[in-house]
């Protein structure tokens, strides 16, 4: 599918899962920005940095459990873990290798909305508290890379995946 995705002018691919660290191009000349492995805060556990992937951590089963709840209370620790789990992973990445963090949303109301508020108050705290930290597309990200020097993108990459 990767050739065929680079022949018809993709330039990423975001269907993976990865760590906390600087995108690397794969073998067809294709952006790999992951979904990454972060830590879900309250339970001991890591997901894939995705509403829904975390939704599946934070029922309580494990991982086991992805169904959709309208528990008030199950609903209030999953936004308190969302924020504070993006919130973790972003002091990591801000305060060692800079890599971007990337975020997978469905903008459903998922857990009686419990991603939807946690995601906004991350965007407004993190802003406040990194006042450098930028919101961008994938597109732009890709834009950004590919004006850098490769030996800037080495270098890097070089720093491996942020550990926290």
């Amino acid at each position: 599918m990767y050739p065929i995705f680079k022949e018809h002018g993709f330039k990423y691919d975001a269907s993976n899962s990865g760590t906390l660290q600087w995108p690397s191009m794969n073998e067809y000349g294709l952006w790999e920005f992951p979904l990454q492995d972060i830590h879900v805060s309250g339970f001991g556990r890591d997901s894939l940095s995705m509403d829904y992937n975390l939704m599946c951590q934070q029922n309580g089963s494990g991982g086991a459990d992805c169904n959709d709840t309208s528990d008030q209370a199950v609903c209030d620790q999953a936004r308190q873990s969302t924020y504070d789990s993006l919130m973790a992973a972003t002091d990591a990445v801000y305060n060692g290798n800079r890599a971007p963090l990337f975020w997978g949303m469905h903008w459903k109301a998922l857990m009686c909305g419990s991603y939807i508020r946690a995601v906004n108050q991350f965007i407004r705290d993190a802003v406040a508290q990194y006042p450098d930290i930028q919101f961008i597309s994938n597109k732009d990200l890709v834009t950004w890379l590919e004006a850098q020097d490769p030996l800037v993108l080495a270098k890097l990459r070089a720093q491996g995946a942020q550990s926290y």
